[in-house]
Protein backbone atom coordinates (compact mmCIF):
# COMPACT_ATOMS: atom_id res chain seq x y z
CA UNK A 1 0.00 0.00 0.00
CA UNK A 2 1.30 3.34 -1.18
CA UNK A 3 -0.96 5.59 0.03
CA UNK A 4 1.50 6.73 2.93
CA UNK A 5 4.55 7.99 0.29
CA UNK A 6 3.81 11.51 -1.29
CA UNK A 7 6.26 11.45 -3.74
CA UNK A 8 8.82 9.59 -5.85
CA UNK A 9 12.18 9.95 -7.45
CA UNK A 10 14.88 7.60 -9.02
CA UNK A 11 18.65 7.37 -7.73
CA UNK A 12 21.07 6.96 -10.44
CA UNK A 13 24.36 6.05 -9.29
CA UNK A 14 27.21 7.24 -11.74
CA UNK A 15 29.60 4.38 -11.36
CA UNK A 16 29.90 0.94 -9.42
CA UNK A 17 31.24 1.96 -5.79
CA UNK A 18 29.56 5.59 -5.47
CA UNK A 19 28.89 5.94 -1.66
CA UNK A 20 25.77 7.73 -0.94
CA UNK A 21 25.90 8.34 2.72
CA UNK A 22 25.89 9.91 5.85
CA UNK A 23 22.45 11.15 5.99
CA UNK A 24 19.53 10.19 7.83
CA UNK A 25 15.70 11.41 8.75
CA UNK A 26 14.27 11.88 12.26
CA UNK A 27 10.24 11.43 10.70
CA UNK A 28 11.12 10.32 7.32
CA UNK A 29 10.17 7.00 6.25
CA UNK A 30 11.20 5.29 2.71
CA UNK A 31 10.90 2.50 0.94
CA UNK A 32 13.27 1.23 -1.84
CA UNK A 33 13.15 -1.11 -4.76
CA UNK A 34 16.10 -1.78 -6.68
CA UNK A 35 14.71 -1.27 -10.65
CA UNK A 36 18.19 -2.16 -12.57
CA UNK A 37 21.29 -3.67 -11.04
CA UNK A 38 22.07 -4.03 -6.96
CA UNK A 39 23.06 -1.54 -4.08
CA UNK A 40 23.83 -2.00 -0.65
CA UNK A 41 21.73 -0.28 2.01
CA UNK A 42 23.19 0.60 5.61
CA UNK A 43 21.30 1.49 8.27
CA UNK A 44 21.82 2.63 11.75
CA UNK A 45 19.20 2.98 14.72
CA UNK A 46 20.88 6.46 16.53
CA UNK A 47 20.74 6.66 19.58
CA UNK A 48 21.57 10.34 20.14
CA UNK A 49 20.70 12.88 17.27
CA UNK A 50 22.80 15.44 18.97
CA UNK A 51 26.07 13.61 19.57
CA UNK A 52 25.51 10.10 18.31
CA UNK A 53 27.81 7.47 19.12
CA UNK A 54 30.00 6.18 16.98
CA UNK A 55 30.33 2.41 18.35
CA UNK A 56 26.54 2.03 16.72
CA UNK A 57 26.28 -1.17 15.00
CA UNK A 58 25.57 -0.71 11.20
CA UNK A 59 22.86 -2.83 9.69
CA UNK A 60 23.48 -3.85 5.82
CA UNK A 61 20.81 -5.04 3.15
CA UNK A 62 22.04 -6.34 -0.48
CA UNK A 63 19.23 -5.53 -3.05
CA UNK A 64 19.12 -6.78 -6.17
CA UNK A 65 16.62 -7.02 -9.02
CA UNK A 66 16.04 -11.18 -8.93
CA UNK A 67 13.94 -11.16 -12.17
CA UNK A 68 16.95 -9.81 -13.83
CA UNK A 69 18.75 -12.58 -12.84
CA UNK A 70 16.78 -14.70 -14.25
CA UNK A 71 17.54 -12.61 -17.97
CA UNK A 72 20.99 -11.44 -17.81
CA UNK A 73 24.52 -12.95 -16.99
CA UNK A 74 26.02 -11.99 -13.32
CA UNK A 75 28.42 -9.24 -15.15
CA UNK A 76 25.73 -7.42 -17.35
CA UNK A 77 23.64 -6.44 -13.96
CA UNK A 78 26.99 -5.45 -11.80
CA UNK A 79 27.79 -2.59 -14.00
CA UNK A 80 27.47 0.99 -13.54
CA UNK A 81 24.60 3.08 -13.64
CA UNK A 82 22.49 0.83 -11.33
CA UNK A 83 19.23 2.35 -10.62
CA UNK A 84 17.37 2.45 -7.07
CA UNK A 85 13.42 3.78 -6.79
CA UNK A 86 12.32 5.49 -3.45
CA UNK A 87 9.11 6.58 -2.00
CA UNK A 88 9.00 8.72 0.89
CA UNK A 89 6.19 10.11 3.02
CA UNK A 90 7.53 13.28 3.22
CA UNK A 91 5.98 15.94 0.55
CA UNK A 92 8.50 18.61 -1.00
CA UNK A 93 8.33 21.65 0.46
Amino acid sequence: NLETFKRFYIVTNPKRGTVRAWHGHKIEAKLIKVIKGEFVIGTVEINDWDNPSPKIKVEQFRMIVLEQKLVDNLKNDLKSKDKVIEFSELANK
